[in-house]
């Protein structure tokens, strides 16, 4: 309700009013998940600028090599960003720790093993 790119607008589906400006009136230690895939940079470019720390939360029932690659550099490029949640609607945790690797790149434990 609060990306000015997606839902804030006077013609909202079913809505007698306007949201614009609403991220406004949320108070700054409020961490804003970004969750639109297509629109991530716009969002997150958004948020920040406006004070907000953010974090990405796209919908990951699927491999998807480009999309967690796509978050990592969208966050990388974001200074308030925090992270990113891993999201499912369908319990498919399998997918996991390839969406950490292929976002943030593979990480080593105490051993140096990956």
């Amino acid at each position: 309700m609060l990306f000015p790119i997606k839902n804030p607008k006077k013609d909202y589906y079913l809505f007698n009013g306007d949201f614009s400006g609403s991220w406004n009136h949320i108070p700054k230690d409020v961490i804003i998940a970004c969750w639109n895939y297509k629109t991530r940079d716009e969002s997150l470019r958004h948020f920040d600028g406006a004070g907000f720390r953010t974090l990405g939360c796209g919908y990951y029932d699927m491999d998807s090599v480009n999309a967690a690659k796509d978050w990592g550099s969208s966050l990388a490029k974001t200074p308030g960003a925090w992270g990113i949640m891993y999201t499912t609607w369908e319990d498919q945790y399998d997918f996991l720790d390839k969406f950490a690797a292929r976002t943030f790149g593979a990480r080593k434990d105490s051993t140096g093993k990956p």
